[in-house]
């Protein structure tokens, strides 16, 4: 099943749209609707996309999304520090709600 969690940054004026795929654990997060857009592998499983048409950062995706974010949270806190303030913040929340909602 998908679900679609949408969040208002209200840290940033830009809106990030955040997909979780269960089946596949894979999260996309993306600033504003999702792009056409190029990838680039940053640390394990780990995807930055780029927009094709602008070159700008654009989109975060987590392959194994959830078993990573309970087991080696770290190394994907190090592989998105450089990403857009909004989209890392959103993209840390839903980890540390996965990591909460383990218990």
């Amino acid at each position: 099943h998908h679900y679609i969690h949408h969040c208002a940054a209200s840290w940033s004026a830009m809106n990030v749209e955040m997909i979780y795929d269960s089946e596949a654990d894979v999260l996309y997060a993306s600033l504003g609707k999702p792009t056409p857009c190029t990838s680039r592998e940053v640390g394990s499983c780990v995807l930055l996309r780029y927009d094709v048409m602008h070159g700008a950062l654009c989109a975060v995706t987590l392959i194994g999304a959830r078993q990573r974010a309970l087991a080696d949270r770290s190394s994907i806190d190090a592989s998105i520090a450089t990403v857009p303030a909004a989209l890392r913040r959103a993209v840390s929340t839903w980890l540390d709600q996965v990591s909460a909602d383990r218990t």
